[in-house]
């Protein structure tokens, strides 16, 4: 509802004197990223409004394993940001790929650590659940470890 988005986005957004998001204007972006599954049009919104307005804020991580979004990351090698003239002028030395985005390992002894690798390894029946401590399946023996740990 509108007032949701009044409760949540638009404090967000208020932060940094944004416009409010108005629910019936919200439309279908073709740049929204393809998580694996069917989103409402404020849902896509919703999630693209906490990438950008919590930027930095250390939520990304909790939010794409909530959302089961490995989509977005499986097979791909995560780099940094783009390096403009203007970074270059701040740090000559910072590792770029050849598409011009920071890449701390591109060097790293004779080339790309991950050389032939297909990206990032992920198995969504395993990897979104952590294992539990030995110490906590020692001390309760009703506990049961995570499946695949």
């Amino acid at each position: 509802t509108q007032a949701d988005l009044d409760m949540t986005i638009n404090l967000l957004r208020d932060r940094v004197g944004m416009p409010h998001i108005v629910l019936g204007s919200i439309t279908t972006d073709p740049n929204w990223p393809d998580y694996g599954y069917p989103l409402s049009d404020v849902l896509y919104e919703i999630r693209r409004e906490r990438v950008t307005e919590l930027y930095g804020e250390g939520r990304r991580f909790g939010d794409l394993m909530r959302w089961r979004a490995h989509k977005l990351w499986i097979g791909k090698r995560f780099t940094g940001t783009y390096y403009t003239a203007e970074l270059k002028l701040v740090d000559a030395d910072v590792l770029a790929n050849e598409d011009g985005y920071l890449d701390p390992l591109i060097n790293s002894l004779n080339g790309p650590i991950f050389k032939g690798n297909p990206g990032y390894g992920f198995n969504p029946e395993k990897d979104y659940l952590l294992p539990l401590p030995t110490n906590e399946l020692t001390l309760n023996t009703n506990l049961q470890q995570n499946p695949g740990w």
